[in-house]
């Protein structure tokens, strides 16, 4: 499926290599001329939904529309739009992780993440200082990759802070993908280059004890309790995220414990 600056979508067989059908409008009143135009503006970006079977394009028109996906162009109903750039809306991903999201980039400096439901809810503004060309979403921990001017910015996809910054173009971004297996994202631009960066790992926070006869791990968010033997202590430490934990130690083991942040 594709679409582009003539407003039309088109399905392709790529196996054969030929063009199945277009977008067909079947609103009432719709003209001749309008049959197969899927909105106002030049479409400049899409993606799918797996997991309601959807497809979103983002439009020059500052909005992003959301329809059911069929081979047959009639069928692709219009489930809902996403309103609320102030600008053409450049790119649009779907996020796998966590409960689903829909994640907009605009001209106007911002990144929006919206209710995985489909309805028209915006959960987070984030300000991106700077048109955002392209993004891309982190396929091993979710977080929101983003080419914005000719700078790389990682958003982490729980607390939507910014957590990694990229420079080295000199021109504007304008395509970004994450390679799992090397885990490294890889950009092209203007300038001419393609470059290769490593990709934002999610730090943890643990305890090590200073004796090394006795050892306990605790990662942040795992939920995983550590076995202590022995009279046990609560002792609190701060994650990551800046959320106390709880975790028991021995009593004898109290002094020889240091945290270390890795």
């Amino acid at each position: 499926m594709s679409g582009g600056w003539d407003k039309r979508i088109c399905i392709w067989d790529l196996e054969k290599g030929t063009l199945e059908g277009t977008f067909r409008n079947t609103a009432p009143g719709a003209s001749y001329e309008s049959l197969e135009f899927a909105c106002d503006g030049v479409i400049l970006d899409m993606d799918y939904s797996p997991k309601h079977k959807e497809f979103a394009y983002a439009s020059s028109d500052k909005m992003v529309y959301i329809r059911k996906f069929s081979t047959n162009g009639a069928k692709m109903t219009l489930v809902n739009t996403l309103q609320g750039h102030e600008g053409e809306v450049t790119c649009v991903r779907w996020n796998i992780h966590g409960k689903g999201s829909w994640v907009t980039g605009s001209e106007d400096g911002t990144i929006r993440i919206w209710s995985g439901s489909g309805l028209n809810e915006c959960e987070q503004i984030l300000a991106a200082q700077g048109g955002v060309c392209c993004m891309c979403i982190d396929k091993l921990n979710g977080s929101i990759v983003a080419g914005i001017q000719n700078t790389i910015r990682v958003y982490d996809c729980e607390h939507y802070r910014l957590v990694q910054t990229n420079v080295g173009h000199t021109d504007a971004v304008r395509s970004i993908i994450h390679i799992p297996e090397r885990n490294q994202y890889v950009s092209c631009s203007w300038d001419q280059t393609i470059r290769v960066w490593n990709a934002w790992k999610k730090p943890k926070r643990r305890v090590i004890p200073k004796n090394d006869n006795k050892h306990m791990t605790l990662n942040s968010g795992d939920g995983d309790k550590p076995t202590t033997s022995g009279s046990e202590k609560k002792v609190a430490f701060s994650d990551i995220d800046g959320e106390e934990e709880m975790a028991k130690i021995p009593e004898e083991d109290e002094e020889d414990l240091q945290v270390e942040e890795v």
